[in-house]
């Protein structure tokens, strides 16, 4: 291919047409002979030749190893397949050679400098167990089942074949040149010719698997609509019940799907073939064909009827929005890398051998600034948990924004007493849907309102000596008052939903004692919003109203009651006699309200598995709020807390910055932050909440005030200052219906607030004006805010507590 193919290839890419280049190419393996170079080729060889010692002797390996040092940092090693056949013995020889150019091939290191190429293989260990051999310049090399299955179906019978295979090309019983290869993964793929995905060797089924893929490919690329399984026939699909399917099941779930190295080895990967047994087709194939899979809902369809582990949604992507996210990520690679976080986050349900990996595997594809500014250590002194939160605490201090807290506690989502509770556990997958994190800037929620930006500014997170503490400016929002059982089941079923919506009726009864919600919002306005954590089922905006005409529907079917909820409402539809318009059962499986009902059900699945309601209550307010019920953990040594799940007495905090509420609980025998600026106190983080219809942006961004630090540097002059600005900061918050229109007039008492003295004369009568404006309040909407002199105020903005 010439370089002006390759660079039309590169910025087809991003392109619509790229799907159509060169389909119809050869696949061949790399060989011992070297490629032919254009003239501008030979010239870089010949100038890299010449800045190479011509005498040095290349480095020997000791008798009893098989492995010679790797003395350049550019340096790799790739194997040479001698030919054999069947059940002839594997035998091979390594070569070293240099990647320092970036070329479609790499270089001798034997003093020659003449051009190699060699096939990338990407490929699953299997299990960790060295039975199979092959032998290399008289030393026998042990390797797994599933290796040896690849080298001879790659084996030719008559030449030689050049691969770059992980498990024999680096040393693995040396964890210093492990470290030193991990930042060539990306060059090594790069500069291959390319690349074979062994998936295993082939079943009974995996040729029509592979013919399905490639005829959906062709069938189904001007498609744009929903495809149920009635519609498969008329578009020369197989039938819904045709073994077929099962067959393409299989074949996306087979274990190569699932590693963690894959997404780099895609990405960077030129040209990528899928072998399968005797059978192969390319990555461009498979890819477009699951994008297809998906876009049309056939995926959704597989899933549900082939996925029997769990009657309920997976909360990782489907098997073919899995293989299509790769392919899209590889087609933005040359013009967006992701950070490194945003892609810890992506490559969550992936899995590896060593927890490390889940880290380095990524540094191939990541920001540069993240590549280099980690160094690969697979020493035994180097725990994963001190990298995981390394990692964590580079995130939050590269750049000294309060909203990347926010993002990195939507991560947060397990039991690991090894871990700080801050700390996101990349070992194990989620057990929670995110509430909150996005690779996207938009979310539905905004705890801290439309001043996030401004107070991640002013409240950044503090610097501690200890490296499993980090501080925070917070403010305590209530206290949970009742805990429901966990839902780690939630379905919504339209055949029989007095028996099979069981965790829906239990989440009904727990509310149901609730007469009256506070505001204007009824009982069950607060239920079903909450039941879909007040998101559509794309998680980009706010749930429509539709879906409270299908919860009121379900719900009255599920128990037997009418209304099930005080304040349950009923759309004219459902008020419509039988027979003529009334919306029943039936009507959710048809093709437009059975979209919103699979909706509904989507949204209610992320927002309530594995999670319990909470109730949370003051003296003024009664919310829904749901959460991750977690265990507290050890803070500080010697302080250490016993296995504690979240219950009473929790408390709900939002961090400065934050989307999203969080449930804390306190380590120390010390008092929540109170109206001392520099009060703080210890606690441990426990998971995520959502307080339905409590999430107003002024309520909680404003009790942050403008302050910067604590003490001094929260730029008070005096406690009587601090006082009249957290009173005039609160009024607009809670009151914000009535002082928005003051606003411009408080800014200006601010900013005179801010240059006098503590004897200030105006400030009894701005304080007096306070009052005036609550009491407006009060009389407008019958409840007095907390911030009003005759009730206890919210705790000082700006406290700083450290969470462990």
């Amino acid at each position: 291919m010439s370089a002006n193919d390759t660079q039309f290839f590169k910025k087809s890419l991003r392109s619509e047409y790229w799907i159509n280049f060169n389909v119809d190419k050869k696949f061949s393996l790399a060989g011992v002979d070297g490629p032919e170079l254009d003239n501008e080729e030979r010239e870089l060889v010949r100038t890299w030749a010449s800045t190479k010692d011509a005498t040095k002797i290349p480095a020997q390996a000791q008798p009893s190893s098989l492995y010679r040092p790797i003395l350049d940092p550019f340096e790799i090693r790739v194997l040479e397949i001698l030919p054999g056949t069947g059940a002839d013995k594997l035998r091979g020889r390594l070569r070293h050679c240099s990647l320092e150019l970036k070329a479609s091939f790499a270089l001798a290191v034997d003093g020659s400098a003449a051009p190699m190429v060699y096939t990338a293989l990407s490929y699953t260990w299997g299990p960790n167990v060295f039975d199979e051999t092959i032998e290399c310049e008289g030393h026998v090399k042990n390797i797994t089942k599933s290796l040896a299955l690849a080298l001879r179906a790659f084996r030719q019978e008559h030449s030689s074949v050049v691969m770059w295979i992980d498990q024999i090309c680096i040393n693995q019983d040396d964890n210093e040149e492990k470290a030193q290869q991990i930042p060539l993964m990306s060059r090594i793929y790069q500069n291959a010719m390319n690349t074979v995905i062994w998936l295993g060797e082939s079943t009974s089924n995996s040729a029509s698997a592979i013919k399905l893929l490639e005829d959906v490919r062709l069938l189904l690329q001007f498609t744009e609509k929903t495809i149920g399984p009635d519609d498969f026939e008329g578009l020369n699909l197989p039938s819904k019940d045709s073994e077929v399917w099962e067959a393409l099941w299989d074949f996306l779930s087979r274990p190569w799907f699932t590693r963690l190295w894959i997404i780099q080895e895609v990405i960077l990967s030129f040209d990528s073939w899928v072998v399968c047994g005797n059978h192969m087709t390319t990555w461009d194939v498979l890819s477009l064909a699951c994008l297809h899979l998906w876009t049309c809902g056939i995926s959704r369809w597989l899933g549900e009827k082939f996925n029997s582990g769990s009657r309920a949604l997976d909360f990782q992507r489907d098997l073919c929005e899995s293989v299509q996210h790769l392919s899209s990520m590889k087609s933005s690679y040359h013009s967006v890398n992701m950070p490194l976080f945003d892609l810890l986050v992506e490559s969550r349900e992936a899995k590896c051998y060593d927890n490390r990996d889940k880290v380095y595997g990524l540094l191939g594809v990541c920001q540069e600034q993240d590549r280099s500014a980690i160094k690969p250590s697979y020493a035994d002194e180097f725990l994963v948990t001190h990298l995981y939160r390394d990692i964590t605490t580079r995130h939050l201090n590269d750049n000294k924004s309060s909203l990347r807290l926010g993002v990195v506690l939507t991560c947060v989502d397990h039991e690991s007493l090894d871990l700080p509770s801050w700390v996101p556990d990349w070992r194990n997958p989620r057990r929670t849907h995110s509430l909150g994190h996005s690779t996207t800037t938009t979310t539905p929620y905004m705890a801290c309102g439309h001043l996030t930006i401004e107070i991640g500014r002013l409240h950044p997170p503090l610097e501690s000596k200890n490296k499993n503490e980090l501080r925070l400016h917070g403010v305590s929002v209530d206290t949970i008052a009742k805990v429901s059982a966990t839902f780690t089941n939630p379905e919504l079923s339209l055949d029989d939903p007095t028996t099979a919506n069981e965790e829906l009726k239990d989440m009904r009864s727990f509310v149901a004692e609730l007469e009256e919600y506070p505001g204007h919002e009824t009982v069950f306005s607060a239920f079903w919003q909450t039941l879909v954590a007040g998101k559509d089922a794309t998680e980009m905006a706010k749930a429509p109203t539709a879906y409270e005409e299908i919860i009121s529907l379900l719900l009255d079917e599920s128990t037997g009651l009418s209304p099930s909820l005080p304040g349950q409402t009923y759309s004219a539809r459902q008020r419509r006699p039988a027979g003529k318009g009334k919306l029943e059962l039936a009507n959710l499986k048809t093709r437009t309200a059975g979209k919103t009902f699979q909706d509904v059900r989507t949204s209610m699945v992320h927002a309530m598995r594995n999670r319990p309601f909470r109730i949370i209550q003051s003296s003024k307010n009664i919310v829904f709020q749901y959460g991750r019920v977690n265990r507290a953990r050890a803070l500080n040594p010697p302080v250490v807390l016993p296995p504690l799940p979240a219950r009473r007495g929790n408390e709900t905090l939002t961090e400065s910055g934050s989307s999203i509420p969080q449930i804390s609980n306190p380590s120390l025998a010390v008092n929540p932050p109170s109206l001392d600026p520099s009060s703080s106190g210890h606690f441990s983080f426990q998971g995520l909440t959502d307080i339905c219809r409590g999430m107003e942006a002024d309520i909680l961004s404003n009790a942050f005030g403008n302050t910067r630090a604590r003490g001094d540097e929260r730029g008070f002059k005096t406690p009587l200052e601090y006082k009249a600005i957290r009173r005039i900061k609160t009024t607009m918050m809670v009151n914000r219906h009535t002082a928005v229109a003051e606003k411009t007039r408080i800014e200006d008492d601010l900013r005179k607030l801010s240059g006098q003295e503590q004897s200030w004369p105006g400030l009894d009568a701005l304080i007096a004006k306070i009052d005036a404006w609550l009491e407006e309040y009060h009389r407008d909407y019958g409840d007095a805010p907390a911030g009003s002199s005759s009730a206890p105020g919210p705790s000082a903005p700006g406290s700083s507590a450290p969470a462990a």
